[in-house]
């Protein structure tokens, strides 16, 4: 009897073999490289709050020596506890250390874990809702084959929490009126409540249309409404204690014409990163014809967990994709169905379908490339305030795919020239780059060559000549530096404080003074809000003060010393060894001598 069951389940996972080769795969292109980059800024805010938590036993954004605030204050409370951010990719990282060893690899560590959670999880869901191995394969096939997922999930950041949490959700309500139906969509939500508030709420409200297309009964709207009661009791308390309704940074009035404009812009995002419209716009008309099809059904519960977060979104915070990653399951699910159903029909047809979503850019670079150029014709008709959306977008658009050259929104920044320079030397792709899928490529050049970054070599000239109370001045990228040496005293930390406590606040006040600095760090790249001083600002201040400057010129090509840049960025940086090929002069750091 034993032996019968064995080898009934051992010749089932055979049934699966080909999810499993998949999985193996995709652990090799999520674990290989890990530590081939240092913590960029985000990734460096997290690590620092991680250490910080295994100091203090919570994330405290104040530890005597440095402030780590990027909202002006808004992100953390009287007693400096961190109130912006749920805390569990903090705790995430801050147990990843305990028990690795402080190191870019422990720090992304986890969150390789939970993308890899996601897969056998997101399989076995489509394979119950759909009862095809295929459809679920080529789910999590097209999910494991966006870059966009691969490079966020090796991040030290919340980013691969959002689709187990949205996979998990998806159990749960699958199991409802169970109690693992329960249990599983309130872990779920509150999973995403911790990681991020904008992904929960788009989430929760796209599950409330749910039950108008698919007609639930009146147990699953109970068993749901049960489940809701307890994410809420369980959330509630974190709520009040982050004082989320008085963040004024959460919300701004709304302006109808940059609403609208955002709301297009997101579309772009969703395009460019997730999965292209104009096919989303086929399969539409392909399920409208057929309403006999039960995959209309999932299909368009997949288009509302798409559009609800670009109306959210737009209405909420402004222009962002990176508070929308929880779609990448939905977005490979609906690509699967779509391809699927189209097998049946017409094999030839879904086989092209194929091989241009896999090989190409042509069902996204290239529509939305022909409706900007449009704009641009329609300008001279439409009426102004239409003008001014089509502006906005094009803008976003320009900014993500460089369309007029990298980084064109900052032509007219007189205090971004420097950095305009320098990223015009970076690789600017062709038509054929562009239409070409060139993605994996770089990726995997990316894994397989470390990235080389004059950080280290910073954090320990300082270590070697610095004294325990100068002050650093760093334009950005402080929380990769306090990461590597956690010794250093910066001028500012983000962004200005703002006094939070009462006369006895600990903070030292001369920290955020510019007198205070005696290093300082000419860089490419000057944060584009908050405080910074220009290399000339720099100068005309010491001169000011009659004070003396010594030049230190250090044995490493001066870069951005931000490790992975964002998402945009990477591509151009693997590219050939185009960068970091385009600034060759040594890093020089100034030492004020008063």
């Amino acid at each position: 009897m034993f032996s019968k069951i064995s080898m009934k389940k051992i010749a089932g996972l055979f049934d699966h073999s080909p999810f499993l080769i998949l999985f193996i795969l995709s652990s090799l292109l999520l674990f290989k490289g890990l530590d081939h980059t240092l913590f960029w800024q985000d990734e460096g805010h997290v690590a620092v709050l991680a250490r910080r938590i295994l100091q203090f036993g919570y994330p405290k954004v104040w530890d005597g020596r440095n402030l780590l605030t990027g909202m002006d204050g808004l992100d953390f409370n009287r007693n400096y506890v961190l109130t912006w951010d749920g805390w569990f990719p903090y705790y995430l990282v801050a147990a990843s250390f305990r028990l690795l060893g402080e190191s870019t690899f422990a720090g992304r560590f986890p969150f390789v874990l939970c993308a890899l959670a996601t897969l056998p999880l997101f399989y076995g869901f489509v394979l119950r809702l759909t009862r095809r191995r295929i459809t679920a394969f080529l789910s999590v096939f097209f999910m494991v084959g966006s870059i966009m997922f691969l490079l966020h999930s090796r991040q030290c950041r919340y980013y691969a929490v959002l689709p187990l949490g949205v996979v998990i959700v998806f159990w749960g309500l699958w199991c409802l009126p169970m109690r693992r139906g329960l249990f599983l969509t309130s872990l779920g939500f509150v999973l995403l409540y911790y990681s991020n508030l904008v992904s929960f709420a788009c989430c929760y409200f796209s599950v409330l249309f749910i039950p108008l297309v698919l007609g639930w009964n009146s147990a699953k709207v109970r068993a749901f409404l049960v489940a809701s009661v307890a994410v809420f009791l369980l959330t509630a308390p974190f709520f009040l204690y982050a004082d989320m309704l008085h963040k004024s940074g959460t919300r701004a009035p709304v302006v109808w014409n940059e609403c609208i404009g955002t709301m297009l812009g997101n579309l772009v995002f969703i395009n460019k990163f997730y999965v292209p419209l104009l096919l989303l716009f086929i399969a539409h008309f392909y399920y409208k014809r057929r309403p006999h099809l039960k995959g209309g059904q999932y299909f368009r519960i997949g288009l509302v967990f798409l559009l609800v977060p670009v109306v959210l979104i737009a209405f909420v915070l402004g222009p962002t994709v990176r508070y929308i990653y929880h779609i990448f399951p939905i977005a490979a699910f609906l690509t699967a169905l779509f391809l699927v159903d189209i097998w049946k029909e017409k094999r030839l047809a879904a086989i092209v379908l194929f091989l241009l979503i896999i090989f190409t850019h042509a069902l996204d670079y290239l529509p939305f490339k022909a409706v900007f150029l449009a704009g641009d014709i329609l300008q001279q008709v439409v009426p102004a305030p239409a003008v001014k959306a089509l502006r906005y977008v094009y803008d976003q658009y320009s900014s993500v795919d460089d369309e007029e050259g990298p980084y064109r929104a900052f032509d007219k920044k007189e205090s971004h020239a420097q950095m305009l320079r320098f990223y015009r030397e970076l690789h600017i792709p062709t038509f054929q780059e562009r239409f070409w899928r060139l993605e994996y490529r770089s990726y995997w050049d990316e894994i397989t060559h470390p990235f080389p970054d004059n950080l280290p070599v910073v954090s320990q000239f300082l270590r070697e000549n610095g004294k325990p109370d100068d002050g650093v001045y760093l334009n950005v990228g402080q929380c990769p530096m306090l990461f590597y040496n956690p010794d250093v005293r910066l001028v500012y930390s983000m962004t200005l404080p703002k006094k939070v406590n009462n006369d006895a606040d600990p903070l030292d006040p001369a920290q955020w003074q510019w007198e205070a600095m005696t290093w300082f760090m000419p860089r490419p790249f000057s944060q584009s809000r908050g405080p910074f001083l220009t290399d000339g600002e720099f100068f005309n201040l010491v001169a000011s003060k009659g004070w003396r400057v010594a030049t230190h010129q250090l044995n490493v090509p001066a870069h951005l010393w931000d490790g992975n840049w964002p998402e945009r960025y990477r591509i151009y940086r693997t590219l050939h060894g185009e960068y970091p090929m385009p600034r060759q002069e040594p890093q020089v750091i100034y030492q004020v001598l008063r």
